[in-house]
């Protein structure tokens, strides 16, 4: 019976060792792409009060902080909007780049009467408005980006104008949007950049697994009989 040549099961050992350092290589890369990737990145709180009440005529505070692993920067943006009670359109009427704020839009409920109030220092990004009106009563959002961080959800304010001053609300945060069944339907996307490193997390955890799966195929092929 013919058998092969000694250095014919030599290259074989030698092809298989290559091919199983070729499989170790690939899942060391998708192991380290996908570690640079999620690395720093995590959900972005922003917190907010959940009611305030705002004396006709007079200056109203709408507080805002956030809570971030990463250092705010100059890629930190601040975005506020406006969403009147009973309606389905959200007015964007501030933003906050580079250090520097601008006002969105000629409405006459936010031309001249928003200022700064925030410190992105201490990852605050309160506004104030001035001379509060009636129209004002609706709901006020305030939407943070601090990449990579990724953003959950904006934060929330439910503000009434009124005649006179009435007992404070509780000072419990609001980090969720609010309950089914109110007028709130639109809310800013997600920050493009987060959810772009998202896909391409998503991409590599399932080029890894199948990665492992091949490995596993290979593994249970040279485990099997010859013959």
């Amino acid at each position: 019976m013919w058998a092969p040549p000694a250095w014919a099961g030599a290259c074989a050992d030698t092809a298989t060792a290559a091919r199983w350092r070729c499989v170790w290589l690939v899942l060391a890369v998708l192991v380290a792409a996908l570690g640079l990737l999620t690395a720093g990145v995590s959900a972005l709180e922003v917190i907010t009060p959940k009611e305030i009440y705002v004396v006709y005529g007079t200056q109203g505070v709408l507080s805002c902080k956030f809570k971030s692993n990463i250092t705010t920067g100059q890629e930190t943006t601040v975005s506020w909007s406006f969403q009147p009670i009973e309606s389905n359109t959200t007015v964007s009427f501030f933003h906050f780049v580079d250090g520097h704020f601008v006002i969105v839009g000629n409405d006459p409920l936010f031309t001249d009467r928003v200022t700064w109030a925030g410190d992105l220092l201490n990852k605050d990004a309160s506004i104030k408005i001035q001379n509060m009106q009636y129209d004002h009563s609706g709901y006020f959002i305030c939407d943070i980006k601090n990449p990579p961080d990724i953003v959950s959800k904006p934060g929330y304010i439910l503000l009434y104008v009124v005649d006179k001053e009435v007992p404070a609300p509780p000072t419990t945060p609001r980090t969720q949007p609010p309950p089914p069944g109110t007028p709130l339907t639109r809310r800013p996307p997600l920050d493009l950049i987060s959810q772009v490193m998202g896909i391409a997390a998503s991409v590599i955890l399932g080029l890894l697994l199948f990665a492992i799966f091949i490995t596993l195929v290979l593994v249970h092929k040279e485990t099997l009989p010859s013959g």
